[in-house]
């Protein structure tokens, strides 16, 4: 077996020197080790001892040495280096990380939950990425997981990712792991003598889900205890894998601090508890994880791009259209989107209630600035209150968005992209493929947007709630005869993906608002631009202009004669 590799080393390196034991872990001839790495007197590496038989250690080698030049893992940014002892009955392999940014054990005393979910979602998205190449990380540890200063998340131990491997080396590797960060049935394959009867049952990638699940608890100082005891392990088993509970036996996960009163963000809480579902295969995915904590969100969006973008040619463009069915599908997608937003708005009604009192919604909104210094303080008090509560219900809202996100979502992108890719020639709009574009950027910046869902909340409220009829107002924009008017709907519609004034396109009472000054305004320049272009194509003022050109170009060649003239006395001078 040949080991060479760029980053094999011959010993530790002189100036790395081995510190104290960060754990140590025994499991027959094997053992398990983390050791501080000092150099210049500060912790930069993280030493990783891994002793056994030469045939465990050894596939564990050649496994491992595939991941280090892989992009989906972070090796080839924080190996140093590995190097292996070899005995007749025992392989020592040493393996060397940097230690990058602050590791998740640090990020935890970090009062930002924002940031914290920032970096959580990072994780699941790396995670997401392993999982394509069939390669789960069952126990996830927050020591070893780095959040670098350019908000990166980098997984600085690989050790515990299950690949592909033979069952009896995972039977073999899995109780070296600390039993905290693993999942329910793999602390079961611990406790029982039969373990191959159900290592083929177990479903890894779940398990990386359930660990995942236990890092984000951690990450809030979180402790989940599980009490496994049971009378027979056996029917513990048929719990979590044939989902039979007609036993009396109940299993149970137990929590030794509250989720609800220790975590803000609803979509945090719904995401791990989904992730912590003591059923294997009802467990969350990745795919599902990102989409929730909206992170990564670009690389989300290529992703949806590579599967759902179109062919289009811009030259055949004409030939491309939404089908009249395809925008009823719109509409009413986008029909249930909005009244499911209008609804989750009216459930906090009690609450927003309570914090507006007898004050105008849109002196908090808005932070009105013409009061009082005691006014001020009250309303600020009112604002933070405002503010935590929103919070709550954009989560739920981005929650319900999110889940939704992928059902229409070839029919919105084709929409969006023929609408993009036509000529801008008001003769031709594609109106259609336009509201079908707007209904696409609506859903995606309420799913992924931090700001949006809150800015929508803002103007609902602060209209007291009172819903549009929505499928109306489409109505009306889709039979609307006077072109002028459907312009100037359609793009500021569009317009909306950058400026949110929801309610200025969408008013119970359209005469009453800005649009309609806005289309009035408009009538009004096309007409002064009429008579303006009119009164400039006549005979008499053609020559004028002509005269002034002929002039004006006159002037400016005797003046370019004089300047020259000037350069050339000066030359002479010298």
């Amino acid at each position: 077996m040949s080991l060479k590799s760029i980053y094999q080393l011959t010993k530790l390196p002189d100036s790395i020197v081995e510190g104290e034991t960060i754990s140590k872990k025994l499991f027959g001839d094997l053992e398990l080790s983390y050791h501080k790495g000092i150099q210049e007197n500060e912790f930069k590496f993280i030493i990783r001892k891994f002793s056994g038989s030469p045939e465990l250690v050894s596939e564990y080698i050649i496994v491992e040495k595939t991941w280090f030049n892989k992009n989906y893992f972070s090796y080839s940014q924080l190996l140093y280096g590995f190097y292996i002892e070899e005995n007749p009955t025992s392989i020592l392999y040493v393996l060397i990380t940097k230690k990058c940014g602050q590791s998740f054990s640090e990020l935890l005393r970090n009062g930002d939950e924002n940031l914290k979910i920032e970096a959580l979602g990072k994780l699941a998205q790396n995670l997401l990425e392993m999982q394509k190449n069939e390669i789960y990380n069952v126990g996830l540890n927050k020591d070893f997981i780095y959040f670098t200063e350019e908000r990166e998340v980098l997984i600085g131990d690989n050790f515990w990712i299950i690949k592909n491997f033979d069952w009896q080396i995972i039977i073999k590797l899995i109780p070296l792991a600390n039993e905290k960060i693993l999942s329910p049935e793999l602390r079961l394959l611990n406790e029982i003598e039969n373990k191959e009867a159900i290592i083929s049952r177990i479903d890894f990638l779940s398990s990386s889900i359930f660990s995942y699940g236990l890092l984000c608890l951690s990450m809030f100082e979180i402790e989940a205890i599980m009490d496994l005891q049971s009378t027979s392990h056996m029917s513990w088993l048929c719990k979590i894998f044939d989902l039979l509970f007609e036993n009396e036996d109940k299993l149970e996960i137990s929590y030794t601090s509250n989720i609800e009163e220790s975590i803000d963000s609803k979509r945090l809480k719904d995401t791990l508890f989904s992730c912590l579902n003591i059923i294997s295969n009802e467990r969350c995915s990745y795919l599902k994880i990102n989409l929730r904590l909206n992170v990564s969100r670009h690389q989300i969006e290529n992703e949806i791009e590579k599967i759902f973008r179109l062919k289009i040619q811009t030259e055949n463009i004409k030939e491309e259209i939404i089908t009249d069915q395809e925008l009823k599908q719109s509409c009413n997608y986008f029909r249930n989107t909005i009244n499911k937003i209008h609804n989750i708005c009216d459930n906090y009604n009690c609450g927003l209630n309570e914090v507006f009192s007898d004050v105008p919604p849109y002196k908090i909104i808005r932070e009105s600035a013409d009061l009082n210094d005691n006014e001020l303080i009250q309303l600020q008090v009112k604002h933070e209150e405002y503010g935590k509560l929103k919070a709550v219900i954009a989560d739920e809202i981005r929650a319900y968005t999110s889940d939704r996100y992928y059902e229409l979502l070839r029919i919105l992108k084709k929409g969006h992209d023929l609408f993009h890719a036509s000529r801008c020639d008001s003769e031709n709009i594609k109106f259609k493929e336009g509201l079908v574009s707007f209904f696409y950027s609506f859903h995606k910046d309420i799913s992924f947007n931090l700001g949006c869902a809150e800015e929508l909340i803002d103007t609902i409220i602060e209209h007291e709630s009172i819903e549009p009829n929505y499928i109306k107002i489409i109505e009306n924009f889709l039979e609307e005869k006077n072109t002028t008017k459907k312009e100037v709907y359609l793009f500021g519609l569009i317009s909306l993906t950058y400026q949110r004034d929801w309610y200025h396109f969408f008013p119970e009472l359209p005469q009453n608002y800005l649009y309609y000054k806005l289309i009035g305004s408009l009538n009004q320049n096309i007409v002064l631009m009429n008579k303006i272009k009119n009164f400039l194509m006549k005979k008499t003022i053609l020559k004028m202009l002509a005269k002034y050109v002929e002039n004006n170009s006159m002037i400016g060649n005797e003046l370019r004669k004089t300047e020259n003239t000037n350069e050339e006395e000066k030359m002479k001078r010298f």
